[in-house]
């Protein structure tokens, strides 16, 4: 019997991101290619410019009701991402108005 180890490579805050989207979207596998994603993952890292931000926009983006099941890459996570805020932003203000 072999034991297998698993070795990650590159950035642990990409492997991360990564990871975060693939579990929050139930994923397996994610469209495009490997390279593609990490490119855009590092590209979310670089617009969010700290990991726990990015993180917090694929949480956003996987509780949306429109898109929480329609991203299945990290790129169209990061052509969308400003679209999934703003919503989220929009109802976190109406929740809170007090009257």
């Amino acid at each position: 019997m072999t034991n297998l180890i698993k070795k990650e490579f590159g950035n642990p805050e990409i492997n991360e991101i990564i990871s975060t989207f693939k579990e929050k979207f139930d994923l397996n596998l994610l469209d495009g290619s490997v390279a593609e994603n990490r490119r855009y993952a590092n590209l979310l890292l670089k617009k969010c410019q700290r990991i726990d931000v990015a993180l917090m926009v694929i949480i956003l983006a996987s509780s949306d009701e429109f898109y929480g099941d329609k991203l299945t890459s990290l790129k169209r996570l990061y052509y969308h991402m400003v679209e999934i805020v703003q919503k989220a932003r929009k109802k976190q203000t109406k929740s809170i108005k007090i009257r």
